[in-house]
């Protein structure tokens, strides 16, 4: 069991999340120090509290709303790779476009740097794959993650 499930077993929904950002005690939750991302967090516990999103199925059925992606992206820090990573942590099929998809996709002589571009790109190759499309985001980012420059062989 992780440290947060037993320091906070019942912060698990954004009603309970609220009260911890008033009570100042979100870096303690995250076991964060850097405080731009540990405000970022906050500004984010308080849209979706504002917003109604409370349960992990409240914030499934969100993220497939265009206006609430739209309405998320004007919290400072949050973007499309934020909105897609969300997606994959509540159980949406998708690809979040960070540098080890971007390396990736470098490697692999794709050089497109648009972030929508090497979406669909990504989700496209995990569906001919016949793989979870968030399955394919984690295998190529514990691959990237840990990726060695590649040895050369002299003959």
């Amino acid at each position: 069991m992780g440290r947060i499930l037993k320091e906070f077993p019942d912060a698990d929904r954004v009603s309970a999340l609220i009260c911890l950002v008033k009570k100042g005690a979100a870096a303690h939750l995250l076991d964060w120090q850097h405080s731009t991302k540990v405000e970022r967090f906050e500004h984010l516990v308080v849209f979706l509290h504002r917003a109604k999103v409370d349960t992990t199925e409240d914030i499934r059925t969100a993220l497939k709303s265009a206006v609430f992606c739209t309405d998320l992206q004007s919290l400072e820090g949050v973007g499309p790779k934020t909105i897609d990573y969300m997606a994959c942590l509540v159980g949406i099929e998708s690809i979040a476009v960070d540098r080890h998809i971007r390396n990736f996709a470098v490697r692999a002589g794709v050089n497109n740097r648009d972030y929508d571009f090497l979406k669909n790109a990504f989700c496209f190759a995990a569906d001919l794959l016949s793989i979870s499309r968030r399955e394919f985001d984690a295998w190529v980012w514990s691959r990237e993650a840990r990726q060695q420059p590649q040895l050369t062989f002299t003959f």
